[in-house]
């Protein structure tokens, strides 16, 4: 049975196991932006505004300084296929335009300016990562001689595919984009297009499937299942063990929750906040939590995806006050909901025989994929300066700056 490598599936094989895409460059100083009458961005020391060094955001000159470079500067570079940041901006300033960064109430122009230039930069990395995702296999298979067949009709193809995929106000801005060969998105569909063509012709020529293949995959699936199973009667367990040591006071609510939940509510205790009767919730859920009485925790409640225990601590009912809020309530029924919850180990759906052949040749295949990317990334030494991941932590950090910058400006100016 054919498997058809999708466009995505390309793009997630764009970082072979163990193996970096990207060579990264050096040059780590302490920096800020500020925008100057022209509207260019000056790279300065963060003193001025974040106060003493030990408090400036550590973040390299490439950060920011490219909302100043010129056209002709590379972004990207995998073999003999560069990307420079006039082809990029346009992409970069569509996706600005419509995903806009929002900042707090108050924000200074200057502040504005900065976020500004960190948005773009985290927009650039993306457009730059999943170009090159695609651009290294792309390089070497035209290297080879690999050529894209039927790829005009391909190519009308995938274009309507991109402009479907963007909503209904961006498709007009997209398609003009789409129709100059020259730009970002049409030369990565290019990419796309060659990089699947090499698959086809180089890659699935060479991939067979044996009948004791599949009976091990079978066997296999057999047992992840019997393992999955295992795995979450011992996380049910666990969940009862550590609700009768939160009745008994062993252990505090929300202190388990940060220790054990895997909910996003953990790092605030387990806390989610108040739901009413409308919100979204799983039945499984709601039923208990408007069941239960205020400061009491609920037995272990199983969904289909986790096991976990409730307590509520507050009951609003129709036509209370909304706390927080003079003067307004609301119709609905409400609760001040905690939770701990503990994924539950998702088993792989059965096989056949024929979904086992399909499974070991999906299997087999993405292998090869990945085999002939390391072997094109070791080839093309793919290079771009945005390509270092502990920068991701440290816009973020900046990002974090000055949201509370402003809250506390504005938490200042309100009393």
């Amino acid at each position: 049975m054919k498997t058809v490598l999708s466009l995505s599936l390309l793009v997630l094989l764009s970082v072979t196991s163990g193996t970096s895409v990207f060579a990264a460059p050096g040059g780590e100083s302490r920096v800020s932006s500020m925008v100057g009458a022209d509207g260019r961005i000056d790279l300065l020391g963060l003193q001025q505004k974040w106060g003493r060094r030990k408090h400036s955001p550590a973040i390299s000159t490439n950060d920011l300084e490219f909302v100043n470079w010129a056209e002709t500067n590379v972004v990207c570079r995998a073999g003999d296929d560069s990307l420079t940041w006039g082809v990029l901006k346009p992409a970069v300033d569509f996706q600005l335009k419509y995903h806009p960064a929002a900042l707090p109430a108050g924000s200074t122009f200057n502040d504005i300016a900065i976020f500004s230039a960190i948005a773009k930069r985290k927009i650039a990395s993306g457009l730059v990562k999943s170009y090159l995702s695609t651009a290294v296999l792309a390089d070497y298979a035209r290297k080879q001689g690999v050529v894209a067949a039927d790829s005009s009709r391909s190519r009308e193809r995938a274009i309507a595919g991109a402009v479907a995929s963007v909503p209904p106000e961006q498709r007009e801005e997209m398609a003009a984009m789409l129709k100059d060969p020259a730009s970002y998105y049409s030369r990565r569909i290019d990419n796309v297009l060659l990089s699947e063509a090499f698959v086809e012709t180089r890659i699935r020529p060479t991939i067979t499937v044996s009948d004791d293949e599949v009976t091990n995959a079978i066997a296999r699936c057999q047992a992840s299942i019997a393992e999955a199973a295992a795995k979450n009667i011992e996380i049910r367990e666990s969940m009862i063990k550590l609700l009768a040591d939160l009745r008994d006071g062993k252990e505090q609510f929300e202190t388990a929750a940060e220790r054990f939940s895997d909910c996003d509510s953990a790092d605030d205790g387990g806390y989610m906040g108040e739901f009413d009767t409308t919100s979204e919730l799983l039945p499984e859920l709601k039923d208990v939590a408007f069941a239960l009485p205020t400061n009491t925790l609920s037995e272990v409640i199983e969904t289909p995806h986790s096991f976990n225990i409730l307590k509520v601590t507050a009951h609003r009912n129709p036509g209370d006050p909304v706390p927080g809020e003079d003067d307004e309530t609301e119709d609905n029924e409400a609760v001040t909901l905690w939770q701990i919850e503990r994924d539950k180990i998702q088993p792989p759906d059965p096989l056949d025989e024929g979904k086992a052949r399909e499974y070991v040749y999906s299997e087999k295949l993405i292998a090869a994929v990945e085999q002939a990317k390391a072997k094109a990334i070791e080839e093309s030494k793919p290079y771009s300066p945005f390509a270092r991941k502990k920068d991701e932590k440290k816009v973020q950090n900046l990002l974090q700056r000055i949201r509370k910058q402003e809250q506390k400006k504005q938490a200042e100016n309100e009393k």
